[in-house]
């Protein structure tokens, strides 16, 4: 059986002739008590202190194998054989050549832009011959009908 501070608090004897002052065990064990419940409570701060420590100790691990991963990748890179003068890889030629494709890319961006301007131009002018060719349509149909109900006038007019 395990004890904790409470169980040694509670913990009562049986009074007995010539047996122990009853006060100075009680004042012994309150004693002991508090001690156990110090350990109890540093106990469980060392554990979560363990805890956070292996928790930074994962953290540690992943970012030293992510560390070695791009190490193996740069490796890689330098003993390629393509790469030919340019096996030593040193930041300022890494930086160029990040230069030069964000060049790129903007370039294909900036044609990919225009493209898309010079579609929503001919959308723009699609609609607005569509619009005109409505207004005509309509003109003509409000023409048709006049004309249709002017012939119909004109043939009850004919008849009386």
């Amino acid at each position: 059986m395990r004890l904790n501070h409470l169980d040694i608090l509670e913990q009562c004897f049986r009074e007995k002739f010539r047996g122990y002052s009853k006060e100075e065990v009680e004042s012994f064990l309150e004693l002991v008590s508090r001690d156990f419940k110090e350990l109890e409570d540093e106990i469980e701060a060392l554990k979560q202190k363990l805890k956070r420590q292996e928790s930074k100790d994962e953290h540690i691990a992943e970012l030293r194998a992510e560390l070695e991963e791009k190490n193996n990748i740069i490796d890689q890179l330098q003993k390629s054989p393509s790469m030919g003068a340019e096996a030593q890889l040193t930041p300022e030629i890494i930086k160029e050549k990040a230069r030069r494709v964000l060049a790129a890319a903007k370039e294909h961006a900036e044609v990919h832009r225009q493209k898309a301007e010079k579609e929503l131009e001919q959308i723009k002018e699609e609609i607005q011959q569509l619009k005109q060719e409505k207004k005509n349509v309509m003109e003509s149909i409000k023409k048709t009908a006049r004309d249709y109900i002017d012939n119909i006038k004109s043939k009850t007019t004919d008849r009386d």
